[in-house]
């Protein structure tokens, strides 16, 4: 990952240059750490698009794992 993608995440990554790819992964990421809850059904279609049903079980056992982490940590 380079600096210039790190800069166009913030609050509006969504409008950003980041690639297909990179968003799915962010709305994922969105979905479990944000009170929202679940993806959106046009959301999940966006994220299946990109991600195989393995991999998006790794990326959210990545953020379980991240997320715990971070709560033991501080």
């Amino acid at each position: 990952m380079t600096e210039d993608l790190v800069q166009q995440i913030g609050d509006t990554w969504a409008d950003s240059g980041l690639s297909e790819r990179h968003k799915a992964a962010l709305i994922l990421a969105d979905a479990y750490l944000n009170e929202s809850g679940a993806p959106t059904p046009a959301q999940r279609e966006v994220i299946r698009s990109q991600f195989t049903e393995a991999q998006i079980v790794e990326i959210g056992a990545t953020l379980a794992m991240v997320h715990g982490l971070s709560k033991v940590l501080i």
